[in-house]
């Protein structure tokens, strides 16, 4: 889901916990790259105060509600895009 990024938060955490020294890159593609994208942009500058000190993002939609609407027009985008 695009607005939900309490999980990696979570995980971001627990990773810093158990090793404080330890430095945390993020990535992802598509909606994962939104997700990490959203996740960045929360921490701000605290990100490296969990560790995470960069991240990398690939083919990210610029306008989900668009893209989701391209991706109902048809049976095969809707099937294997939109579940």
């Amino acid at each position: 889901h695009l607005g939900f990024t309490d999980d990696v938060h979570f995980i971001a955490r627990k990773l810093h916990e158990q090793q404080p020294d330890r430095k945390i890159f993020v990535t992802g593609t598509s909606l994962g790259g939104n997700v990490m994208v959203k996740f960045l942009a929360e921490l701000g500058d605290k990100a490296q105060e969990i560790g995470v000190v960069g991240g990398a993002v690939s083919c990210v939609p610029m306008n989900a509600i668009d893209c989701q609407t391209k991706l109902d027009e048809d049976a095969f985008n809707c099937k294997v895009y939109s579940g």
